[in-house]
């Protein structure tokens, strides 16, 4: 199933991925939206507000990861995308890699729902899995 993954800078770096959790697009989370597109929207922003949590300590850039997934945790709170991983994750299961691509404001968002919209609503530049040692070395 597709999921969408918060990360941070440092994340990609390392061999495994463990993140605190997964947005993934589940068939009951589909069925909830009129079409697949819309849910898997709804996920990857909800991952996108998570990595800007993640990140607010780091390197100020959200990082979101796209990948395919057998399975996934236990649901984490009351979020229909939200799950807790099925163990760590490999980067053989990424797909791609969404990142911004310039620092920002994240504390500044997580203070306010407003700026909070604002960040999210600014798209993450794309890039393929191939390309994220050239990512890290940035």
């Amino acid at each position: 199933m597709r999921a969408y993954i918060p990360a941070t800078w440092s994340d990609l770096a390392g061999d495994l991925l463990n993140p605190p959790a997964v947005y993934a697009v589940t068939p009951e989370l589909a069925e909830s939206f009129d079409e697949e597109e819309v849910a898997e929207l709804y996920a990857y922003q909800r991952a996108s507000e998570h990595s800007a949590a993640l990140a607010a300590t780091g390197r100020p850039r959200r990082v979101v990861l796209a990948a395919e997934l057998g399975t996934v945790g236990a649901p984490l709170g009351e979020d229909p995308a939200c799950y807790l991983p099925d163990g760590p994750i490999s980067w053989a299961a990424v797909d791609s890699i969404h990142v911004d691509d310039i620092d920002r404001d994240l504390a500044g968002a997580l203070a306010s729902e407003d700026a909070m919209t604002e960040l999210t609503s600014e798209p993450l530049a794309w890039y393929d899995v191939v390309e994220r040692q050239a990512l890290v070395r940035e």
